[in-house]
């Protein structure tokens, strides 16, 4: 999978030197969340519809910060109007 860029997209993270195979990060930050978009290839399509398992992998210290992961078509809800 790799992340994408979306309407709501307000920020971008970047990832520290040390890191060589992480790229940018474009997100939709918020006070408590951030919120990243990902496409998948059409290999990872078929084996999500196959294996029906997505696996998160985070870069982190002592602590897994709290993930939320789904497969809708935007994250966020739209008023009627817009």
């Amino acid at each position: 999978m790799k992340p994408i860029k979306f309407d709501d997209q307000n920020f971008t993270l970047t990832a520290p030197i040390t890191y060589e195979d992480c790229g940018s990060l474009p997100v939709h930050k918020t006070g408590l969340d951030i919120v990243s978009c990902w496409k998948m290839s059409f290999r990872e399509r078929i084996a999500a519809l196959f294996f029906g398992k997505a696996w998160i992998s985070i870069r982190a210290g002592r602590t897994h910060p709290p993930i939320y992961v789904s497969c809708e078509k935007t994250f966020f809800e739209k008023d009627k109007d817009g």
